[in-house]
């Protein structure tokens, strides 16, 4: 599916899609996929590619002053990914890309019992020109929620394995009444998770802040908080239970 533009999506059809649940309970039939764009504003560009059964992508774009904002979701796998996008303002991409489903298949009947969707990615973007890419691969379980919102900020999430969860927020407006916010405000994040039950969540408000989670292994938490201008951060873990 690919829009250029379209008219703002009704709060009937919009409702229908976040109430859709997995129909595949005890079934071989698969379930169908579901997509919902919803554009207004300027040059909105949506692509979204669902090959498998049971996902659900929801693509809004609403915002009338907005212009030229990019989406683009990939899913694909047995059933039961959910990837969510919503963008405001002007420049914003925002990509994801799932391979991973809430079903398991059982070998002794040939049944595939269907469970709630697994991987849940959500991308918010307001601002100008931020970039936004979400990666999830693996045998059920990954979480991924971005928030962007300012200028030129980036952040890359790619989890591959079980239990995965990160959280990224990257915060330009405001956090006090009557302060004024730098045009030179950039931020950047990444986490990256191969294995087992991690978690991850990064946080900066401020100007310039880099931060960096790399964790490699079973049962790792990592938490990274930063306030301030010109901070840098980069956490890596290769053992468990750390």
């Amino acid at each position: 599916m690919h829009s250029t533009k379209t008219s703002l999506f009704t709060s009937a059809c919009f409702a229908a899609v976040l109430i859709a649940s997995p129909a595949l309970a005890g079934t071989t039939r698969p379930a169908k996929n579901t997509s919902t764009i919803g554009q207004q504003g300027n040059g909105e560009i949506a692509t979204v590619t669902q090959t498998g059964a049971n996902d659900v992508s929801i693509v809004s774009q609403i915002d009338a002053a907005s212009d030229h904002n990019t989406a683009t979701i990939t899913q694909i796998g047995i059933s039961g990914g959910k990837s969510t996008v919503t963008q405001s303002g002007s420049g914003n991409t925002a990509t994801v890309n799932t391979a991973d489903d809430g079903n398991i298949y059982n070998v002794d009947t040939g049944v595939l019992n269907a469970a709630l969707p697994i991987t849940l990615s959500t991308i918010t973007q307001s601002g100008t020109g931020n970039p936004a890419t979400v990666d999830q691969t693996g045998i059920s379980g990954g979480t991924a929620q971005v928030t962007q919102t300012g200028k030129s900020d980036s952040s890359s999430v790619i989890q591959t394995g079980n239990g995965g969860t990160a959280v990224v927020s990257q915060r330009d407006a405001s956090p006090f009444a009557g302060s004024s916010v730098s045009t030179a405000s950039r931020k950047t994040s990444s986490i990256t998770q191969s294995a087992l039950s991690n978690n991850a969540e990064i946080i900066q408000q401020g100007r310039r802040n880099a931060s960096t989670v790399t964790e490699t292994a079973a049962l790792n938490n990592a938490c990274v908080t930063q306030l301030g201008n010109d901070n840098t951060s980069t956490v890596s873990q290769s053992a468990t239970d750390r």
